[in-house]
């Protein structure tokens, strides 16, 4: 059951992704968010994270609450959440 779920999540986020950034599907014919939560879920959320980060403003850090460095008290960040 905790498996369906987190397809069905992440593959509802990786839609919300794709339209809020205006990207394409290019494979699979209506069914790529699908088939890619389906069948390679680390691919996908580590591609939703490269789309949803500015990686040039914060460095990529694992072991984090959102996968990125922790934010100092002179930057400003809007989070996505």
């Amino acid at each position: 059951v905790f498996f369906v779920y987190s397809i069905v999540i992440i593959l509802r986020t990786r839609s919300a992704i794709r339209r809020k950034y205006d990207i394409p599907e290019r494979h699979c014919g209506g069914c790529e968010d699908c088939c890619c939560s389906l069948w390679c879920i680390p691919c996908t959320v580590a591609q939703m994270a490269r789309h949803t980060s500015d990686y040039n403003k914060r460095k990529a850090k694992i072991f984090t609450k959102d996968g990125l460095e922790e934010v100092s008290n002179d930057d400003t960040y809007i989070s996505m959440a």
